[in-house]
């Protein structure tokens, strides 16, 4: 293990962070100066990450739930418009997947009975596999266009649960945050 300098140390150019275990890692910059103002030892402390690298994390996971998001709601408004066009009924989740990958409907189903299902993967429990019937299969039986808005909703839901970093972001290439 190496030994760290009383004073923060530099990594790649950016300033790391140590923090005390208990402390919530969204008010990272809150809780370091709180830190420096306390004088707590290192022993104490717990290495979260630099505030820059965590701080670019939270928006990119975001990003990407956003994004998913979008995506999902594009194909649901896809779905929708198909079958406001078409005479036939709503097209469902299940039979879309068996129209595009009809084998891996299978190996799911499959893998999900023997491996994922807690009663099919632990046989102490004495019950019958219920994850893949009844629930995902009263899922695939649902309209896609349900699946997706829903799909949508939840992704965007989840992304609201990063926050976005308030006022402008400064240069964190300086010697304290």
């Amino acid at each position: 293990a190496s030994t760290l300098s009383p004073s923060y140390p530099k990594a790649m150019g950016r300033t790391i962070a140590f923090l005390p275990a208990s402390c919530n890692p969204l008010k990272l910059k809150a809780a370091s100066s709180r830190l420096r103002k306390a004088g707590l030892k290192r022993q104490n402390l717990k290495y979260i990450a630099s505030q820059p690298i965590f701080l670019h994390t939270v928006d990119m996971v975001r990003l990407c739930l956003n994004v998913l998001a979008l995506f999902a709601i594009i194909i649901a408004v896809g779905l929708m418009w198909q079958d406001f066009v078409s005479d036939q009924p709503s097209v469902l989740l299940g039979q879309i997947w068996f129209e595009i990958a009809p084998q891996s409907l299978q190996v799911s189903e499959a893998i999900i009975e023997r491996y994922i299902d807690p009663c099919g993967l632990i046989i102490a429990l004495g019950c019958s596999p219920f994850l893949w019937h009844p629930v995902i299969a009263s899922v695939l039986q649902w309209p896609a266009v349900l699946f997706f808005a829903l799909l949508a909703v939840i992704f965007n839901l989840i992304g609201r649960l990063f926050t976005r970093i308030k006022g402008r972001r400064r240069n964190y290439n300086r010697d304290s945050f």
